[in-house]
């Protein structure tokens, strides 16, 4: 049984997926994010270049390494910089914080899944099983995107926490949007109607949510995570092709996962 501080954090992580759900200040941010990007269609999976500066980068990247002994905080920002060789005065490139190592980590990751996608190993996953559907790639594409959280599980609920503070909501919700995206379109999602919506919407939720039972898995390998991962995929079969709008999505999504997350224990 998880403790009274990670049901709380579990609660106050599902960004924006409460008990009770009404469209959410968070909930509208996905929204305008599915929206928004929707004439941007495949390019979050294409997109070159990272949006940070080889400074940022390498202050980030050494900070992250001290994430599992520190955590998420100032210090192990300030690691980072003296790690890679800068004056503490380069704080100041960071003005949310240690935020910006949780952001790095989302951003990098979600860059990385793209190269997968290129990979050898990919390929040959796909070559060995002439029925590896898109349904069995959306979950390769999570449990490998999932397992590069492996090191830093233990630190995700102070992730979890700093995504929550409303200066970090609307950057958090658009990185998830946009990871769910590339899913998609590494899987060659090609449609054009309105289900790219509520695909992209769907596979937002199922991601967090798991993402979140994670932190809690005590199991050899997160062998209860793939399962948790994959009876939300089984559930959003039966929905996927019936929900009609983004709003209405995220009316389902919002009590779907706060009633799958309690019937695993987890008083939210």
């Amino acid at each position: 049984m998880a403790s009274k501080t990670l049901h709380r954090t579990v609660r106050q992580g599902l960004l924006g997926y409460s008990s009770r759900w009404k469209l959410s200040p968070t909930g509208r941010l996905l929204k305008n994010d599915l929206t928004n990007s929707r004439s941007n269609h495949g390019q979050s999976a294409t997109a070159s270049g990272t949006p940070y500066t080889p400074e940022q980068s390498a202050i980030l990247s050494a900070a992250l390494s001290h994430v599992p002994t520190q955590g998420f905080s100032d210090s192990t920002l300030l690691m980072g910089v003296k790690d890679a060789g800068y004056l503490d005065v380069t704080m100041n490139l960071f003005p949310q914080g240690p935020f910006a190592i949780v952001n790095y980590h989302l951003v990098t990751q979600r860059e990385r899944l793209s190269e997968y996608a290129n990979s050898d190993e990919w390929k040959d996953l796909q070559a060995s099983n002439q029925k590896f559907g898109t349904t069995d790639k959306i979950r390769a594409l999570c449990v490998e995107r999932l397992r590069q959280n492996k090191a830093i599980i233990h630190r995700w609920p102070e992730a979890i926490t700093l995504m929550k503070y409303p200066a970090n909501i609307q950057s958090s919700t658009s990185e998830l949007f946009n990871l769910a995206d590339t899913m998609w379109n590494i899987a060659g999602d090609t449609t054009v109607d309105v289900s790219w919506y509520t695909k992209r919407g769907i596979l937002s939720g199922i991601y967090a949510a798991t993402e979140i039972y994670m932190t809690q898995d005590k199991s050899d390998r997160f062998t209860n995570t793939w399962a948790f991962l994959d009876q939300r995929l089984a559930d959003s079969k039966s929905v996927g092709s019936t929900v009609g709008r983004v709003g209405q999505y995220l009316d389902y999504a919002g009590h779907n996962i706060v009633n799958v997350l309690r019937s695993k224990g987890m008083k939210i």
